[in-house]
């Protein structure tokens, strides 16, 4: 799994691949890092890397924010699957106006999540977008009402095609 993680305004490149049970090679911006990590409770994590152990007290947020304690350090971290960051900036997040979600990539509209009229909120989902052989689910660009859905469950996209309109 490839991940951007973004603490105190650093970017950091992740990947992630699970090796057992609780064993996970977590590369770090191309530096290779093994650990093993376990939920013990809600929200709290056992964490052992390099011989040392971590506990980790984890707070989610709204989508992709997540509050982290080690010890008596606490970071925010924002992580965003890669293709929802292109997808980010490709519509310009948020502001006033109509905004259009957009497909990033060639791929096969799997899941519409809602339907014209509906009223959401930034980052819900809005539909799913299966696209070199992964599941996408891609969140609104604002907040607003649904005013048009041009695609169909099953209708396959090219980049930069208009998938839906949020006013």
């Amino acid at each position: 799994m490839e991940l951007i993680a973004t603490i105190d305004q650093n970017e950091y490149q992740l990947k992630v691949e699970q090796l057992g049970d609780h064993r996970f090679r977590v590369n770090i911006n191309g530096v290779d890092h093994e650990v093993d990590c376990m939920e013990v409770m809600e929200d709290l994590y056992s964490m052992i890397h390099h011989e040392r152990s971590y506990d980790v007290h984890v707070h989610h947020g709204k989508k992709g924010h997540i509050e982290t304690h080690f010890y008596d350090d606490s970071f925010h971290v924002e992580v965003v699957d890669p293709m929802q960051k292109i997808l980010d900036q490709a519509m310009g997040g948020g502001g006033k106006g109509p905004a259009a979600l957009e497909a990033a990539m060639p791929g096969l509209v799997q899941r519409i999540l809602v339907k014209e009229g509906d009223e959401v909120a930034m980052d819900q989902g809005l539909l799913v977008l299966v696209a070199m052989k992964m599941e996408n689910e891609l969140g609104s660009p604002k907040a607003g009402v649904v005013k048009e859905i041009r695609v169909k469950e099953g209708d396959n996209v090219e980049s930069g095609a208009v998938l839906i309109t949020i006013e």
